[in-house]
């Protein structure tokens, strides 16, 4: 991240670009299509910002990840969420259309997401990697996760190391479940509530 921030011109608009400055090696002259911050060279693509996001995540840089976020936001608020995005990351590709909406864009934000708990995919379970910003001592994911046939939602209270993984069985009754992948396998309901508890400072955490 130290290189990165070293170089301004990569992140004119708090989006990351492919380059910076122009190409060097290319057959075609810098100009048009081609010239520096409108397509593959320095223009910006939503599938380099989602990696870049997750990479701000497991760096414990959470205020980029924002900052790429609220930048999305504002083309999301004019429905103008087109790819590549011009002028290195502050224009839209395709301005005389009414509305723009590309599969690409939908990157970020998903990233911007699994950021949180980072979900490890294998085949004999999911593990769960946290990075959850330090000033969020609450958060309850309403929209659900998905390992095979089913639906996990995730939530965790209070601040510091995920200490107390468990699994929500009903709105009265737990389980406490300190093995993830056992329970991923295990015969659950296809829809789970999943919570977890942090240490919080200077008190006892507590799963409520």
């Amino acid at each position: 991240m130290l290189k990165i921030e070293a170089i301004p011109g990569l992140r004119p608009h708090d989006f990351i670009l492919p380059n910076y400055p122009s190409y060097d090696d290319m057959y075609e002259q810098p100009e048009g299509l081609w010239g520096f911050g409108t397509w593959v060279n320095g223009g910006h693509w939503s599938t380099c910002e989602a990696r870049m996001i997750l990479a701000y995540y497991r760096l414990g840089r959470f205020d980029d990840a924002r900052r790429s976020l609220k930048q999305l936001l504002t083309f999301a608020d004019r429905f103008r969420l087109d790819n590549p995005l011009v002028k290195c990351g502050s224009e839209v590709y395709q301005p005389n259309q009414p509305v723009n909406l590309t599969y690409d864009a939908f990157g970020p934000p998903a990233a911007f997401l699994r950021g949180l708990f980072e979900y490890l995919y294998r085949a004999d379970g999911l593990t769960l990697v946290p990075h959850i910003p330090p000033a969020i001592a609450e958060l309850e994911q309403l929209d659900p996760v998905r390992f095979g046939a089913k639906q996990l939602l995730l939530s965790v209270a209070g601040r510091g190391p995920i200490t107390s993984p468990y699994r929500r069985r009903t709105r009265r009754t737990r389980r406490l479940s300190s093995l993830l992948p056992a329970l991923m396998r295990s015969r659950s309901t296809r829809r789970s509530p999943l919570m977890g508890s942090r240490r919080c400072s200077g008190a006892r955490s507590t799963k409520t």
